[in-house]
């Protein structure tokens, strides 16, 4: 899963989840198998494991899971195996999350889920979402936001706060992009449908704010040809899409400079990453939309003045983006609106997204 690193990750884990559903590891053991407590508990880890790369990986690339939730009996652990020094509390909350995962892709992005109707995807979104924001008020405030260096914690925690922040706002994004994506939610669409146009706003702010919260967490992470995967591409270029479609669509919002800034922030990111990499590793994508986003944005600005926006920290989710009449606070009020030219960028981005990254 390194920059450096062939992306083999998909066989090679599909192959490991094969193999432990061969082995029985997603069923909790008989107490006849006469199995040790050391045992037991490093059999449940190495499912849950299994468990977490799989989920995460099936979801940012859009594949689907070879584990079915309701075949698994397995406890989550509790404790340690002896001698090792796994951090239990924090790798319990990344499988909690992993779970979630498992609901985004089954409830939201299968087949099936797709032929839904308005009402069904409304509480289905509502659902995630709540569990989202349950999962983030239970990370360990010693731990900071995610979005600043915590010198005082040790380089494995460190790495996996990244990981989980990332990953949680990644899977917000993902919870509302059928009310976000034009070409996605207009199935949905019902005239004279005022909850419909609430929801749209609501999902285009939610996705704008986790969009800025992974990006802001870039400063904080060392990047060099060991970094992660995930963690040096996959979140960062997820971010910047969204929030590129978000100026996209509300190009006159108060945030639009503030994002425009952001977006330049990530533009920085891959160009370290092309500098660390020697050239091997080049993405001219966020270099060659924020000009695009830069000309939408003054084409759009009107008389009153836009004031640059600093997001909340992750932290503060539970407290500063809260529901009033559907819609975040402290984001544009307006309801979800794309100008025929805005429109034409979209969908001439996606074509060119489609043929450079897909």
């Amino acid at each position: 899963m390194g920059v450096a690193s062939p992306c083999l990750e998909y066989p090679i884990c599909k192959n490991a989840v094969q193999l432990a559903q061969a082995k029985g590891l997603q069923q909790e053991p008989s107490a006849s198998w006469g199995l040790s407590p050391a045992d037991l508990l490093s059999r449940n880890w190495l499912w849950w494991t299994i468990y977490i790369i799989e989920k995460q990986m099936s979801l940012r690339s859009g594949r689907p899971s070879s584990i079915d939730d309701n075949d698994i009996s397995t406890p989550i652990p509790t404790t340690a195996p002896p001698g090792s020094g796994l951090d239990v509390e924090m790798v319990t909350l990344i499988i909690k999350h992993a779970q979630i995962c498992s609901q985004v892709m089954t409830r939201i992005m299968s087949v099936k889920a797709s032929k839904q109707g308005f009402d069904r995807a409304y509480d289905t979104v509502q659902d995630i979402q709540t569990q989202l924001e349950d999962l983030l008020q239970k990370i360990p405030s010693s731990l900071g936001d995610g979005a600043t260096p915590a010198t005082s914690l040790s380089i494995n925690r460190c790495l996996l706060r990244s990981y989980l922040y990332s990953d949680v706002y990644s899977t917000m994004m993902a919870t509302h992009v059928i009310f976000f994506y034009p070409w996605i939610s207009s199935s949905l669409r019902s005239n004279g449908n005022q909850l419909f146009r609430e929801q749209s706003a609501v999902s285009a702010n939610t996705i704008a704010y986790s969009a800025r919260q992974i990006i802001l967490q870039l400063k904080s992470q060392r990047l060099d040809v060991s970094s992660f995967l995930w963690t040096t591409f996959f979140h960062p270029m997820n971010a910047y899409i969204n929030l590129f479609l978000y100026v996209l669509k509300e190009p006159d919002a108060p945030t639009a400079r503030g994002d425009l800034a952001l977006l330049n922030v990530v533009a920085g990111h891959f160009g370290q990453l092309e500098h660390v990499t020697a050239g091997m590793l080049s993405f001219d994508f966020p270099r060659d939309c924020n000009s695009l986003c830069l000309r939408t944005v003054r084409a759009t600005k009107n008389s009153r003045s836009e004031a640059f926006t600093v997001p909340a920290t992750p932290q503060s989710l539970r407290d500063e983006p809260t529901r009033d009449n559907g819609i975040l606070n402290g984001y544009s009020d307006a309801n979800v609106r794309m100008t025929s030219s805005a429109s034409d960028n979209v969908v001439g981005s996606v074509i060119y997204l489609t043929k450079e990254y897909s």
